[in-house]
Parts: structure tokens; sequence; C-alpha cells
């Protein structure tokens, strides 16, 4: 009789369970304990309960007990690994449910189960495994091919995770979470356009659906319209309070606005509700560096105010360790380079940092100095800019051109969504090519697994998956170059490929690499036909001239402003042809305040010089450095490939040659072309030369463009530069 009653009780319990009434059969279960405290099935439900109500030890207990009465029953072990799981025990969680799949192979909850944990764990190849394994016993699982598509679009299987998250959506084709993430992959594959459509279409449909804002926000961000950005990720922060990720994602935007406060306070919510929340924590330091300083005093302090966040930084890893790796390459100091004081220190500081947190985290990552002896040296290219991009033009494509292939064995890891002709053309010509997405896991695991022995990073700090890559040890030898002119600070990175004509006598100084100075400007550069399109400005006005300012505005340090000012003053009548940025109009603006302030300082109406351009393509800025007569290179940041353009139309350039190699660039291209006459010492040489190459270009103008125009060539086919890599790699 005592029975009969137990099982029916239980059974009733069951029902109130399966019907979500927890409370009801939390009583029928402990009425059933009264009756049998050893009665296993009773145990582990309650336990379950236990579990839905936060009590997480007790129903640990409670499962044990009940395995401890009778181990045979797969469907106690899957408890205990949910359970265990959802208390961040990974790994007892997949013992767990691993004895489970002992007891009953095709035990599908178990299976299900075991690949989430595997996926927590970042083990995307085996949870992928397993997912499949669950639906050969069920193929109908929705939430199975949605898992499963997430595992591989981590492991590169962009195709196969397409097809995935379909099947799912063919299942249920109101499933939204799979066309949140078909939205995702499409937007990290770069069919921005297709991204874009589909998270309208879900919001149409369910307008609070915090994901697909996310996601559309996303997609806006990669069309450099930060504001509509943030319109997006502030609903999905409205659909759901504690969003993390797209608090993050707000404060970015912000930042990309010009709202530094406003990103600063972003990242501390998110810090404040997730204390050990990795990519706010890093971002939060790198938002001490401004893109572009209000005044000199704000500029000055910007080395000592990111010393100041990366020491609180390297206080919250301490007691962490390996926790930052998580975040390494969702923000990189990129805009300290934009500074023109020494930032090596800080640089090295950061990257000591980076690097000791992820060689903390990411020891499976290194790589085998056992290889097999090749009849070619494996070299592997790591790049986000492999499309129409500086880095291209001026780092790799004549790189790629000129290797001898006889020699090398050449590898593209393309880790940029966008593409173009140039893409192709750069994948046609490699032995092997690879490209997003890819998780930076899934990366490290196919460069350890083609084992180059050489890496190449020509641009490290400028792309998020190179950030990341660059600080582990995958290859024999690991060189940056300078995409992005400054050390990378990283230890990972063993050396640093610069041009000798671009160096001051103590280069060395300037990085934690062991510096390479290649012959000239150290790159091989064909600057090809260009066609120009006449510019859209005014006409000239007889007797002005015409001075060019070409660079985005962070890069004009608040220190040079007086120095444009004492141009105006010295040379008479002239315009100050400043090109506005398309993708931070509000830093143009600023800049024309503070140039506007300088020239007001120096007692010149600032109307009277100053007149904004907007940003052009590249066939109509050709016509607009036609139609300047001097173009003047920002003495903080120098600018290369603008100086390139412009001796290739026959416009003078003046630049002062700086202390470090990024004030030097226009300096070392005029250097390889024997035109220094435009190359100032000094503040004052710099002024002086502006007002002379003015004037000139009133008398001789025709003379002096063409004589430019025909030393540009000069600038490229530096074959020299190539044979001495090449050297340098084979004796390496």
């Amino acid at each position: 009789m005592t029975a009969q009653l137990v099982r029916a009780t239980f059974i009733e319990g069951t029902r109130h369970h399966q019907a979500g009434r927890l409370a009801q059969a939390r009583a029928l279960y402990q009425r059933v304990l009264t009756l049998d405290p050893r009665q296993p099935d009773a145990l582990n439900l309650l336990g379950m309960i236990d579990h839905a109500d936060g009590n997480t030890q007790l129903a640990l207990g409670r499962i044990r007990q009940a395995i401890a009465i009778n181990p045979q029953v797969p469907g106690f072990y899957t408890n205990l690994g949910i359970v265990l799981h959802a208390g961040g025990h990974h790994q007892a969680a997949a013992q767990a449910l691993q004895q489970a799949l002992q007891i009953k192979p095709d035990h599908l909850a178990a299976l299900y189960n075991l690949g989430i944990v595997q996926q927590a764990q970042g083990e995307f190849g085996l949870a992928a495994q397993t997912y499949l394994a669950a639906l050969k016993i069920n193929p109908g699982l929705r939430d199975v091919w949605n898992n499963l598509g997430n595992c591989q679009a981590r492991t590169g299987s962009a195709e196969s995770a397409l097809h995935s998250f379909r099947r799912a959506i063919e299942i249920d084709p109101h499933y939204v979470a799979a066309r949140v993430n078909v939205a995702g992959l499409l937007l990290t594959m770069g069919d921005i356009d297709e991204a874009e459509r589909m998270c309208r279409e879900i919001l149409q449909r369910q307008p609070n659906q915090a994901e697909a804002h996310n996601t559309l926000g996303l997609a806006l961000m990669k069309r450099n319209r930060p504001a509509e950005a943030a319109k997006a990720f502030r609903a999905a922060l409205d659909a759901r309070t504690e969003y993390d990720e797209a608090a993050l994602n707000l404060g970015n935007a912000l930042f990309e606005l010009g709202d530094q406060d406003g990103a600063i306070a972003q990242y501390r919510s998110i810090i404040a509700r997730s204390p050990d929340h990795a990519a706010a924590r890093l971002a939060l330091a790198v938002a001490a560096i401004p893109m572009i300083s209000s005044s000199t005093e704000q500029s000055e302090g910007v080395p000592g105010d990111f010393a100041e966040a990366t020491a609180q930084l390297e206080i919250w890893a301490a007691s962490r360790p390996g926790a930052l790796a998580r975040a390494v390459g969702t923000a990189q100091p990129f805009l300290l380079a934009y500074r023109p004081q020494d930032v090596t220190v800080s640089l090295a500081r950061f990257g000591r940092l980076i690097g000791r947190e992820t060689a903390l985290a990411r020891p499976s990552a290194a790589f085998s100095r056992n290889v097999t002896k090749r009849s070619r040296l494996r070299l592997g290219i790591v790049s986000g800019q492999v499309r129409t991009h500086p880095v291209w033009h001026i780092i790799l494509r004549g790189m790629m051109e000129s290797l001898d292939r006889e020699r090398f064995d050449l590898r593209l890891y393309n880790t940029g969504a966008l593409r173009d002709a140039e893409t192709d053309w750069a994948e046609s010509r490699v032995d092997h090519h690879q490209r997003q997405p890819l998780s930076v896991e899934g990366w490290a695991h196919h460069i350890s697994r083609d084992a180059p022995d050489i890496l190449f990073y020509p641009e490290v700090g400028m792309d998020p998956v190179a950030g990341a890559l660059a600080p582990l040890r995958l290859a024999a030898l690991q060189v940056a170059s300078w995409g992005h002119p400054v050390s990378t600070g990283l230890p990972s990175i063993d050396l640093y490929l610069s041009g000798e004509a671009m160096e001051p006598e103590d280069a060395a100084s300037h990085y934690t690499e062991h510096l390479v100075q290649l012959p000239g400007t150290g790159v091989l550069t064909r600057f090809g036909a260009q066609q120009s399109r006449r510019w859209s400005g005014p006409p000239r006005q007889p007797g002005h001239i015409r001075f060019a300012l070409c660079q985005q505005p962070m890069k004009f340090d608040p220190t040079d402003d007086a120095l444009l000012a004492r141009i105006a003053r010295e040379v008479g009548t002239c315009e100050f042809w400043v090109v506005q940025s398309s993708k931070h109009p509000w830093a143009s603006e600023l800049l024309m305040q503070r140039l506007a302030k300088a020239f007001a300082a120096a007692g010149l109406d600032p109307a009277a010089y100053l007149r904004p351009t907007p940003w052009m393509d590249q066939g109509e800025f050709l016509g607009f450095l036609d139609e300047m007569d001097v173009m003047l290179d920002c003495p903080a940041f120098s600018g290369y490939t603008t100086a390139w353009q412009a001796i290739h139309r026959g416009t003078p350039i003046v630049t002062l040659e700086g202390p470090a190699m990024r004030q030097r660039l226009a300096a070392g291209l005029l250097r390889q072309i024997g035109r220094t006459d435009g190359v100032a010492r000094d503040r004052d040489h710099y002024v002086a030369l502006a007002v002379e190459q003015g004037h000139r270009s009133l008398v001789d103008k025709e003379q002096l463009r063409r004589s430019i125009a025909e030393a540009a060539p000069r600038a490229d086919g530096n074959a020299g530069a190539m044979e001495a890599m090449q050297r340098l790699f084979l004796t390496a």
C-alpha cells in the first residue's frame, strides 16, 4: 500500500512539475520522501526544483544522493551536469554528462547538455561533434541546430553555420535567435547589407528584440554611422537593461562620436554590475586616450592618463590571472600614436601586460619548433586590411608581388571582413589563404596547424583579431612593420621592419622589438595609372596661395595650431583648405574651432583664411591636390600615403622631421626621391619653408610641380628593400 501511495504521489508531483507549478511539485516530492527517504527519483527532481530556486548546494546534494542510491540512471548524471554547469563548474559538469553517456550513449539530453558545456569551454569543434550526434537521434531539434551553427561559425565553417541556422529556422520559422545569428554571421562575413536588412525585418515583427537591435548597431558601426548605431544600442538596452554587450558597444559608439565621458560612463556601468567583465575593463583603460585633443594641456596629459589607466588594469588583472586574455584585441591603444610625445614606455608597459595575460590563458597556442625541413620557407601574413587601404597599397601589395615564390611558401590570414578586387588578387597570389569568420582560438589553431616559420604583422593595433593574435607565440620568428608606425610593445614580436630613410639616429630606443632598417622607406610601392577628377571647390582667387591640410583631424596636435597662424601671418594672402572627416565630422569641427582660436590669437580673422572642404574619393582628391600650391604635413603624425599621392601630382610638401619615425614618414619619402627642400629641421624652419614654397608657387608653379612629378617615380619600385627583407627572412 505504501509503495502504491509513493508512486501515485510522485506521478502527481511530476504533473505539477511539468506544468511549471514548482511549489506544488516540491510539496508532493517532499511527501514522497517522508514515506520513502531513499526514493531516488523524488530526490533527483526535488534537486532540480532547488536548482530552479537558486539553492545550488542543496540541489547538488539531493542529486548526488539519488545517484548513490541508483547509479545506473543516466538522467541523474545529466541533471547533475546541468546544475554543475550553471554554477560554472564546467569540467565537473562534462564528466557527469559523459558518465550519463557511458550508461546510455544515445541519451539525447546528455548529448545536448554536453555540447552546451563544451561550447562554454571554448571547445567548439568537440561541441559541434556532440551536437551532430544529438541530431542523428532527433534531427528536429531547433536549439541544437542553432548551437551547432554557433560552433561552426567559431571554427570558420561559415557556410556550414549558415546551413545549420537555416535548418533551425525551417523547423521553427519564428525562431528569432537563429535569425539574429544569421544576421550576425553575415556581418562578420562582410555582407553588411543583408545583415542590416534581416535585423530590420526582425525588429518590424518584434520591436523589443534586444539582440537584433545590438546586431543592427554593429552593422551601422561598420557603415561608419555611429550616431544611428548608438540609437540601436540604446534600444537594445531599453529592451534588456543589463545587456552588457550592448552597453559595451554603446560605449564604443559614443567614443567614436567624441563623447569620451559618455563612453567611460558606459564601461563603468558594466563594471559596476559585472566586475569581472574583461572587455569593459580593457575599454575603460584605452578610453583614457582621446581621439583628438581639445587643448595643448589635454594632449600633454594623455601619456600620464594612459599610464594611470594601465596601472589600474594591472591591479585588476593581478587578482584574476589570465582573465584579461578574453578581451585582448577588442580595445587597443591605437590613438596613442597621434600624441607627439615619446610613447614607447607606455606601449611597452601595456604590451607586457597583454603578453603576460595572454600567455596565462592560452598556453595551448604554442607552436612547434620541430617542423620538418621544407623546400620553401613558410611565411604567414596576418592582416585585417587586405583590400583597398593604405596598409595594403604601401606595405603589403609590393611585398607580395616581389617575394621569390621558389623560396617562400606564402600564407595569407585575412582577419578583416571587408573584401574587394584587391582581396581577390591577394588570395590568387598565395599558396593558402583563410579569412573571417574565425574566433581567436580558431585562428590560433589554424595558424598553429599551418606551422609558419615566420609570421608577419604589417599593422598591429588596427584590427581586433590581429591584435588578439599578435601577443601569441605562433611562429619561431614574428615580425611587425610600420603599417601602424609605433612599437607594438609586445614581447611576442621579435623584429620591427622600418626604413632607414625615415628613422632618427636613436631609432632603436623607440622599439621593444629589434629594429631592422630596410633601404629607403622599407617598402615597395607602385603608383600606377590614377584617374583624377576635377575638384568641386571654388575657383582660385587671384594672388591667393592655397595650402592643403589633408590629414584626419586626430593627427593635428594642438601644439602645432599656432604654426599655421604664423604661416598665414608671414605669407600674406592665402587660404588653408582643411579636408573634413566623413567618419568623424565632430572631430573636424573641433579642429576648425581650435584653428580659429589660434588664428584669432595671432590677430588674424579666421574666416579670411580657413576653408573646409568635404572628404573626397580618390579621383577628386587627386584633382584637389592639383589645385593646391603646398601640402602642409602634420608635425605630430606625418602622412605617408597623402605625401605619396601629392608628389605624384607634383604638389610641393612641407614637413617637419620630428624625433620619431611616425613624424618622419613624409620626410623619408622626400629623401628617397631626392627632394629634401621641403623637409624642415625645426618649427621656425617649418614656417619659413611653407612661406618660401608658397611664394615660389606664385612665381614658377608649373616648373616646380613638373620637377617634383618627375622625381616622384623614385618613391616606387624600391626593390632593394624587398631584397633585404627576403635575405633577412631566409637567414634569420
